[in-house]
């Protein structure tokens, strides 16, 4: 990311907004998830605090993070297969 930001920020709108996508593996040991992608996930929210603290500073661009998770909604109701 910090790579392709020195290579196209002459092209970057001020005001945009940059969006990635990790998993919960990160930050914890989930059974069964490799490790090289855990590992790479950490390096991304890494490089977009970095990228977001440089880019939001010197372009006005906010740069986010989304993880997936699986989360139980409030008035969730099970279904039963008949």
């Amino acid at each position: 990311m910090l790579i392709l930001y020195k290579l196209l920020s002459h092209i970057v709108i001020a005001g945009g907004c940059s969006i990635s996508l990790t998993y919960i593996a990160s930050e914890r040991i989930i059974p069964g998830y490799s490790g090289g992608t855990s590992s790479a996930k950490a390096a991304l929210e890494s490089d977009t605090r970095v990228l977001s603290f440089k880019a939001g500073r010197k372009h006005k661009i906010k740069v986010n993070t989304i993880s997936a998770e699986c989360t139980k909604l409030t008035g969730q109701k099970r279904r039963t297969r008949r």
